[in-house]
């Protein structure tokens, strides 16, 4: 699985962020399944995984971020 949504909306907006988050988690959870079902995981799916929250991670500190600067805008 290859994780490459790309928000082309404003960060302003949560609901792109949102939708975003919830394909990372889909994705996650199908991993964390299929790890569970199979009793192993290979380092390529940790790594996606920690892409993965990283990204999260990423998305939610540029909104904050944007929303911070449009407060001191306003």
């Amino acid at each position: 699985t290859n994780i490459t949504h790309e928000i082309k909306t404003p960060l302003t907006d949560p609901e792109p962020i949102a939708r975003e988050i919830d394909r990372i988690g889909v994705n996650v959870n199908q991993i964390a399944h299929w790890a569970n079902a199979n009793e192993h995981i290979t380092p390529a799916q940790v790594e996606e995984i920690r892409a993965s929250f990283d990204r999260i991670e990423r998305l939610l500190g540029d909104l904050f971020a944007d929303r911070r600067g449009a407060r001191k805008d306003a």
